[in-house]
């Protein structure tokens, strides 16, 4: 009986100690769950003005494997290039954006998960240009021919 409860505690300790190393982990045991690390968190929100069709910044991050994004619904004014990869690493993505003609400021929000980890970019595009003016697309007049 001594020998099957000895048994059984050296079992125990040896699968605890398995479970603990296979946990993974720094120097100091620490252990790392970020799947998706930004390199600037400044980028996460950016502001832009309604005759931008390029994002403030680009938006670089890392990943421990494949990621994809997605934009909010509704949102079909604002775009990332690229919107996916299937590599870990450093990755480096463009916000695109149509210009804003609505008369009214607008957000979306961008996420980019890799495994069950995320990021979320907002993007709000102001109604009107730097210089205060709303903007309007540019158009050409159409001659018109009046006969009298």
């Amino acid at each position: 009986m001594r020998s099957l409860i000895r048994q059984s505690i050296v079992i125990a300790l040896l699968l605890a100690t398995v479970l603990i190393s296979c946990e993974g982990g720094d120097e100091n045991g620490n252990i790392n769950t970020e799947e998706i690390k930004i390199a600037n968190e400044t980028m996460l929100i950016q502001t832009v003005y309604a005759d931008e069709t390029i994002g403030r910044n680009e938006v670089v991050f890392v990943t421990s494997g494949s990621w994809a994004s997605s934009v909010n619904a509704g949102a079909s004014w604002i775009s990332i290039d690229p919107e996916s990869s299937n590599a870990s690493g450093t990755h480096t993505v463009f916000i695109r954006l149509e210009p804003n003609a609505t008369g009214n400021d607008r957000t979306a929000t961008i996420n980019i998960s890799c495994k069950s980890d995320f990021i979320t970019i907002t993007v709000t595009q102001k109604a009107t240009k730097e210089d205060g003016m709303p903007y309007s697309f540019a158009y050409e007049p159409e001659m018109i021919f009046v006969q009298g």
